[in-house]
């Protein structure tokens, strides 16, 4: 596996007496998860590798035990910890859905008109949202749905999508 990491959620609580621990997805989906042996939680200093005993999903909570956290009293030191997996889990193949880290700093055209670049991602419980931040620094929400999107060009670097009037000027904010 590649050393470098993506980061995929954060630990919210301690669940049950033996360990397990609660992670808030940033995304709503985790494909990866019957493959996912190690992961890395992160509070102040380099992530920390933990080895994977258990792993559920339960909406966008995924419910977590490893061999190095042994009991509640454990997990509650991690409440807050940012977690990684190794980017080798978000690599589709062509006709895969993608992950969303591959259009990471991509071109998003609406139509023909730029918006900006993708930034970041974030998950309302419903739906993926990109990150955009135009040219003049403004950052803004738009949704990932499939009805917005009209292509992904991976060569170009770019999404092009079709946005309802006036979506872009509801999801701007200096504060996303």
């Amino acid at each position: 596996m590649s050393s470098k990491l993506v980061k995929i959620g954060k630990v919210i609580e301690p669940r049950a007496l033996h360990g397990d621990f609660k992670i808030r997805l940033f995304s709503g989906e985790a494909p990866w998860i019957n493959s996912l042996k190690r992961i890395f939680l992160k509070l102040e200093k380099e992530p920390v590798e933990h080895d994977i005993i258990s792993l559920a999903l339960k909406g966008s909570t995924l419910i977590a035990r490893s061999k190095e956290i042994k009991n509640r009293t454990d997990a509650e030191k991690w409440v807050g910890a940012e977690v990684f997996i190794s980017e080798d889990f978000f690599q589709s193949s062509a006709g895969e859905t993608i992950y969303l880290r591959e259009i990471l700093d991509f071109l998003v055209l609406n139509n023909d008109s730029e918006v900006g670049k993708i930034i970041g991602f974030e998950f309302n419980g419903s739906q993926d949202l990109l990150i955009i931040q135009s040219k003049g620094k403004q950052k803004m929400l738009v949704p990932l749905v499939k009805d917005f999107i009209v292509k992904i060009d991976q060569g170009l670097k770019t999404v092009t999508m079709v946005l309802p009037p006036g979506l872009l000027e509801v999801n701007k904010s200096n504060d996303v």
